[in-house]
């Protein structure tokens, strides 16, 4: 009698999550390949392809070709090194698929994407295609060695500049302390001759020759995009008039650590002066994660419909959703974030604190404001600084005028529900994970 013996198909880690995600494309009648290519940091053309060899071989489809092979042989740290400095340098703009084509025509360099990709993902350098999750991974490993005290040199031998046009405390320490933290120099400038007696091409020439990075923090966006183009550096947007990037990352990994849901399943709430920069940083990177985005204020402020054009249809492409409301009640509901800023920003004028505390005081967040989200777990966030009491000057002195400025009660600021410094040390973090993965070494 002839015996068949069935064997169980056992799948690693990584393999089981591609087997789930494309089970789950295959069996739903309208399955979204654009959410499943991110969700897998592949292309959709590859989605196809798993999408048939699932039809044809089922789970097995999944198991590694390797799988039970003797490994390749071991590459030579010359070569490593080699390919490290190679995509740092000269193709930075590739992905590994691509990098690992280039090397082969024209460095004669001959190894595997995958040995590519493990070389540069262990020196924190990630491809464009990199998943949400890797990028987490190496976020929390670096604040993890943090925590334990252990000094990196990721960054040792590396100058970086600190451009300020704007007052700052979260932003320069984060980068001086970052930069230290991987054996980096950084310099502090506040008083360049930048725009005024040089113009920001011939300065960012000269800051280029001398620095391995740039960091800009000021007014218009134009100069940070001028110093990347003429400086032929990395260049780190540290705030602008119309987006503030590295606080958004910071926002995102504090959401990760305090809510067991993935990014794409947050409800988030901007409430206040919803055309600042802060508010449309948050929106730029909520759309790129798939986030329900919610903007919340008072019909006469206008959204830039550029901005909010560009990421509707980035909010298209991820499967998440942009909405503009002035409705407290509907907008709160079942949020998960409840997020706001100062009414007045840096660098504009104090005649505006009475209008905009007289248009804005209805969208504060309070107490009552926290409760009408029905639930226990909804965090409130701030980029900081914050006027929530009357322990600072200017809060106390507009006061004294009969005008209350505050855009958080005390209560909600200093609520078990508020992880304002937790964001403001995360700052560090993914500042640090940025330097390391556009600038870092091999250790």
């Amino acid at each position: 009698m002839e015996v068949t013996i069935i064997r169980k198909v056992e799948l690693s880690m990584d393999e089981q999550k591609k087997y789930e995600v494309i089970k789950s494309l295959a069996d739903h009648p309208a399955p979204n390949k654009q959410r499943a290519a991110l969700t897998l940091g592949c292309t959709v053309r590859h989605i196809n392809r798993m999408l048939k060899g699932y039809k044809e071989h089922g789970k097995a489809y999944f198991i590694h070709g390797n799988r039970g092979r003797k490994p390749a042989n071991t590459i030579p740290n010359e070569t490593r090194n080699l390919v490290v400095d190679l995509y740092r340098n000269k193709y930075y703009d590739a992905n590994f698929e691509h990098f690992t084509e280039l090397l082969g025509k024209h460095e004669d360099i001959h190894i595997s994407p995958s040995a590519v990709m493990s070389i540069l993902e262990a020196e924190y350098i990630l491809s464009p295609k990199a998943t949400k999750a890797k990028k987490k991974r190496i976020k929390e490993q670096l604040k993890a060695d943090k925590k334990a005290g252990k000094i990196g040199q990721h960054l040792l031998g590396k100058n970086v500049c600190l451009i300020f046009e704007k007052t700052s405390t979260r932003t320069r320490c984060s980068f001086e302390v970052a930069a230290l933290d991987e054996g980096g120099h950084a310099t502090f400038l506040s008083n360049s001759q930048m725009g005024k007696k040089e113009s920001i091409e011939d300065t960012a020439k000269v800051l280029g020759r001398m620095y391995d990075g740039i960091e800009f923090r000021g007014f218009k966006q134009e100069t940070v995009e001028a110093l990347a183009k003429y400086s032929g550096v990395p260049v780190w947007n540290g705030l602008t008039d119309v987006d503030h990037p590295t606080q958004t990352l910071a926002d995102f990994l504090t959401i990760e650590e305090h809510l067991d849901k993935p990014l794409e399943d947050i409800k988030f709430v901007f409430t206040g002066d919803i055309r600042n920069n802060v508010c449309y940083g948050l929106m730029y990177g909520a759309v790129k994660m798939g986030m329900h985005f919610v903007c919340l204020g008072p019909k006469s402020l206008h959204i830039d419909q550029k901005v909010l054009a560009y990421c509707k249809e980035e909010a298209k492409k991820s499967g998440g959703t942009i909405e503009v409301t002035d409705n407290v009640d509907e907008a709160v509901k079942d949020a998960d974030v409840i997020y706001t800023d100062i009414w007045v920003s840096m660098g504009e004028d104090e005649s505006l604190y009475k209008p905009r505390v007289e248009m804005l005081s209805p969208y504060k967040v309070t107490q009552e404001m926290m409760n009408k989200t029905g639930k226990d777990s909804t965090l409130f966030m701030h980029c900081l600084p914050s006027f929530h009491d009357f322990e600072t000057t200017v809060a106390k002195t507009k006061y004294d005028e009969g005008i209350d400025i505050r855009e958080v009660e005390d209560e909600v600021f200093r609520s078990k529900n508020s992880v304002v410094f937790d964001e403001a040390e995360n700052r560090m973090h993914t500042i640090k994970a940025v330097m390391v993965a556009t600038l870092g070494k091999d250790a």
